[in-house]
């Protein structure tokens, strides 16, 4: 069942609202292709692939001209900024074309936290994150065979009971 709902949650992304941007981002990506995009986006196997995928769409480029300010923590903000593009097929041939933030996310069917997940990882390993449910040590150690076997005699030491298949009327 947890995997059947593993499989689902991978599929469940939508396409998005148009952007409506000045770069006329959805007009420059077809409407075949998004669907395309994001019906292969759904097909992938984990959460990890999606995710190795979409920062491979994504590119940090350190800034080009900087304010001074006077608050460290404003400066911080803007320590890298990022460009997005989408792969398309034109006369056969695969071609990047640059999109904004908000048609990258709505072509995959993505929110925003995920996005700032993924930038987040890219800005400071320069890799895709990894997905670590279910990989913690917190859990006890494997018992021994022979603990198992000991355990099983046990409980086949234990008194059954008989059920009666009669009916009384």
């Amino acid at each position: 069942m947890r995997d059947v709902q593993k499989k689902l949650n991978l599929q469940s992304d939508e396409l998005g609202s148009d952007c409506n941007c000045s770069k006329k981002c959805f007009e420059r990506v077809p409407e075949a292709t998004r669907r395309t995009i994001i019906k292969n986006f759904n097909l992938m196997e984990s959460v990890n692939e999606q995710n190795s995928y979409l920062c491979g769409l994504i590119s940090v480029l350190s800034i080009q001209r900087r304010r001074s300010r006077n608050d460290e923590a404003e400066a911080n903000f803007g320590e890298a900024s990022y460009s997005y593009m989408v792969r398309l097929l034109v006369d056969g041939l695969a071609k990047e074309e640059k999109i904004c933030k908000t048609a990258f996310m709505s072509i995959h069917g993505i929110k925003r936290k995920k996005d700032e997940y993924l930038v987040s990882s890219l800005k400071a390993t320069g890799n895709a994150p990894k997905d670590k449910r279910g990989k913690h040590q917190n859990h006890p150690s494997k018992l021994s065979d022979e603990c198992l076997e000991a355990v099983s005699k046990h409980i086949k030491s234990f008194k059954s009971r008989t059920i009666s298949l009669r009916h009384e009327r």
